[in-house]
């Protein structure tokens, strides 16, 4: 990979789709530095980038520190995860939602969007922001943005640790055992709600 990471960086997990917002993870990115965040690697890792995301790192003035990974094996992205400050997952809708999942299942803190479902999967070990606009200039928004990024990349050692301790146990309501279990005891209470005859 040829980068310095032994100061951390921050993570993003996602493929190109729009709800994704890709997008905004640079433009948080960007709102950060500019701030006064510190020379930290964005790596995003997912599906080979578009073009409007290749222009997006082209334009930013941190393009080198932006760097996109494709086709990397699960193993590697488990890694990632354990070895990022933050996950930005700033997410415009979802399905479920797994990389929040995956990152505190491995220790990652995570920023999401504030909204259903990343709020139900990230419960309350989850940074959350709001939406990104769907229209007009997200400027205010990356910039709000970019101050909660300081607050999670700047967190005391034992304030971090209490995060992915809270994300450790959130994680864990999404073990296979747990919701084969739960999925079970939601057929027997339907199947408890017929008389038998």
């Amino acid at each position: 990979m040829g980068l310095n990471l032994a100061s951390g960086y921050m993570l993003h997990v996602g493929g190109n789709l729009f709800y994704k917002n890709r997008l905004g993870v640079i433009e948080l990115y960007n709102a950060w530095r500019l701030q006064g965040g510190v020379d930290l690697p964005l790596l995003l890792m997912g599906e080979e980038p578009n073009p409007r995301l290749l222009q997006a790192q082209i334009q930013s003035p941190y393009a080198k520190n932006i760097h996109f990974f494709s086709s990397v094996p699960d193993e590697l992205v488990q890694l990632a995860y354990a070895g990022a400050l933050v996950l930005l997952f700033p997410s415009l809708a979802e399905g479920f939602g797994w990389p929040i999942a995956e990152a505190m299942a491995s220790g990652c803190p995570v920023i999401t969007t504030g909204e259903a479902p990343m709020t139900e999967v990230g419960g309350t070990a989850a940074f959350y922001l709001p939406r990104r606009p769907a229209t007009g200039d997200a400027t205010i928004w990356a910039q709000d943005g970019a101050l909660l990024i300081e607050q999670v990349v700047t967190l005391p050692p034992r304030d971090r640790a209490q995060v992915v301790a809270v994300g450790l146990t959130n994680a864990g309501r999404f073990e296979t055992n747990m919701a084969l279990n739960r999925i079970e005891e939601i057929y027997h209470s339907i199947l408890d709600t017929f008389p038998n005859e």
